[in-house]
């Protein structure tokens, strides 16, 4: 019903990133992972400086195991939106599965500073690993 939704909206607001990007994401949710990322593209034609798409986009690229473009495109939004707390824990999180812990820690750091809930004692875990505690 939400994509049928959205579809109607393109449909009115054909030049509106924002309902683009609001599909990508249930698109995203729903694992129909081309069609979401081709959202994502479209948001980002239509709004080069949309950083919740590209936050999204990195999302989706992360679920096809494409890390290097979601790392690229995580840093794109908060170079764009340096408060973006959410967009610093997804990149947090890449980091920290490919081993680079110090910059997970950085940015779980910072996304906890700007009030995102980051799971209770993965900094302490960083902190550990990196002889810092």
């Amino acid at each position: 019903a939400a994509v049928a939704d959205f579809n109607k909206a393109v449909q009115l607001e054909p030049h509106n990133a924002e309902i683009y990007n609001n599909r990508a994401s249930v698109y995203g949710m729903k694992e129909m992972l081309d069609q979401a990322l081709e959202d994502c593209n479209k948001a980002l034609g239509l709004n080069p400086s949309f950083a919740e798409a590209y936050n999204n986009r990195a999302v989706i690229h992360n679920k096809k195991g494409l890390f290097d473009q979601a790392l690229a495109d995580y840093s794109q939004a908060i170079a764009l939106k340096p408060d973006f707390a959410i967009a610093y824990a997804n990149r947090g999180g890449i980091y920290g599965r490919h081993g680079l812990f110090d910059k997970a820690f950085a940015d779980y750091t910072k996304a906890r500073s700007l009030g995102y809930p980051v799971e209770p004692g993965i900094i302490e875990k960083l902190k550990n690993v990196l002889g810092l505690a």
